[in-house]
């Protein structure tokens, strides 16, 4: 039988030293909350975005890891690409920005196939969605939002399932009037923010399928607010 004894584990000075160490991790991971909207996040409830951009403390405390392993994930499609000779992409990724709607979004890389660009953003999903008909309409606004800030008219969303490592590509055209409406709800966060003031909850109740998620539900359904 293995000994089952485990008291020599300690957390010790050691251990706080490490901790010490990591700790710039959290801001360089953690969400970075600079007054932009972001494309990944534009289909989200509006209130839930100004409480963001305006650093409100969220309920519970973000994996700072998360964004690290898509960053990981992105750059061995990036790895596998750069040997495919059908294939031109360019290097790293892209920030793609409009300062007249303080919108903010990226680009994983732009691959070229048969002298056509495509900007491309990999994603790494669950079984579900992976089995899916068709990729998330949050992906795809965030897709056509970063195209048209990088001036692409064709994209390309690659979904690997996390689980199996499979992948499948969603070719996205242009469509203007996702922009449009993302356009709309970037000016009135605008106004809103300027002001300093809040919008109303777009839901009755907090047992609503975004308020049960979001991050700063405890502060957003505060009594009397």
């Amino acid at each position: 039988m293995v000994n089952k004894d485990i008291s020599f584990v300690i957390q010790n000075d050691v251990s706080k030293k490490f901790i010490e160490c990591l700790s710039p991790i959290n801001s360089y991971l953690a969400p970075d909350y600079i007054s932009v909207f972001k494309t990944d996040t534009i289909t989200e409830c509006m209130r839930r975005i100004l409480y963001r951009v305006n650093s409100a403390k969220p309920d519970v405390p973000y994996d700072i890891l998360k964004n690290l392993t898509k960053e990981e994930i992105s750059n061995k499609w990036i790895h596998y690409i750069k040997k495919c000779k059908e294939i031109r992409h360019s290097d790293g990724k892209h920030i793609v920005t409009d300062c007249n709607f303080n919108l903010m979004g990226h680009i994983d890389c732009v691959v070229t196939m048969d002298d056509i660009s495509y900007a491309l953003n990999v994603f790494s999903v669950d079984p579900e969605l992976f089995d899916a008909r068709n990729a998330s309409r949050k992906h795809v606004v965030q897709m056509t939002l970063d195209m048209w800030l990088a001036s692409k008219n064709n994209g390309l969303i690659l979904y690997e399932n996390k689980l199996t490592n499979e992948y499948k590509v969603y070719n996205i055209t242009f469509y203007q009037p996702i922009i449009n409406s993302a356009v709309e709800k970037c000016k009135k966060m605008i106004e809103f923010k300027l002001k300093g003031k809040m919008c109303s909850r777009p839901y009755k109740t907090k047992d609503s399928n975004e308020c049960s998620i979001c991050e700063f539900k405890s502060t957003c359904w505060v009594k009397g607010d």
